[in-house]
């Protein structure tokens, strides 16, 4: 009998180069996040707050568990073992689901967790928090419903991991300047757009050319609405406000 072990097989798909983007880009997002997560935790521990309350311990572990999980899935596909990445599927959409819930709760349980601090100052971030977290769940639901079609399905959760770990991004500010770094986070979310979409707009041609700069350009815009648009105006009104009172209990 024959106790070769079977090479592996190539990596599928119509660029191994891209395989690889995708599975660097991945350990980059937990590398990035775990360095500004641990930053701003130890910058939190010394002025005094308390980060081992529910609310910071289920957020960490369920941003954890994503970001090794999409480590994994993407190295699936560089080792061109697709079978086994499609039957971690399931797995990957509870994460998800984890994940959701967990930074839902803390982003809503906020209010009451800080009643020192005016619901004016914690309303706008608060509010364009959870709506960007709404968006990256419709968009897990998006890109659940085109698993069948690799080039937008890997797009997508690409998109909702780097929009996922960008909190994380920000929070590198803690390591040299004590605070958060909202245009360091911006400009690594930038670049990692950039690699890819370069990398597709030299690799795929035809129809499809034109899907890519649409693809981008949507997700850019939906977060200059949801940023730079809806935030300012919606999140600064006094019926969010009162709302945010009475869901956290301040009301």
């Amino acid at each position: 009998m024959d106790t070769t072990a079977a090479p592996a097989a190539p990596p599928v798909g119509r660029s191994a180069a891209e395989h690889r983007i995708f599975s660097l880009s991945a350990i980059l997002f937990m590398v990035l996040a775990v360095a500004g997560f641990t930053g701003s935790a130890l910058t939190r521990s010394r002025a005094g707050i308390d980060l081992g309350t529910p609310r910071f311990i289920l957020h960490a572990i369920s941003g954890f568990l994503w970001l090794g999980f999409y480590i994994l899935q993407t190295q699936f596909i560089l080792r061109g073992r697709v079978s086994t990445h499609q039957a971690w599927g399931r797995v990957g959409a509870l994460l998800l689901l984890f994940l959701f819930a967990a930074t839902g709760y803390m982003l809503l349980s906020a209010p009451g967790a800080y009643p020192e601090a005016p619901i004016e100052e914690l309303a706008p971030a608060l509010g364009m928090h959870v709506v960007n977290l709404t968006f990256d769940a419709g968009l897990v639901v998006v890109a659940l419903a085109l698993r069948r079609r690799p080039f937008f399905h890997k797009r997508i959760m690409y998109f909702v991991t780097v929009g996922l770990a960008s909190t994380g991004f920000t929070r590198l500010g803690y390591l040299w300047t004590g605070g958060e770094s909202p245009a360091l986070s911006f400009l690594l979310i930038v670049a990692f757009l950039a690699v890819l979409f370069l990398h597709d707009l030299r690799r795929y041609d035809g129809r499809r050319r034109w899907t890519i700069p649409l693809l981008f350009g949507a997700y850019l815009a939906s977060q200059a609405v949801i940023f730079g648009l809806l935030g300012p105006r919606l999140f600064t009104s006094p019926a969010w406000y009162s709302l945010l009172e009475a869901v956290s209990g301040r009301g």
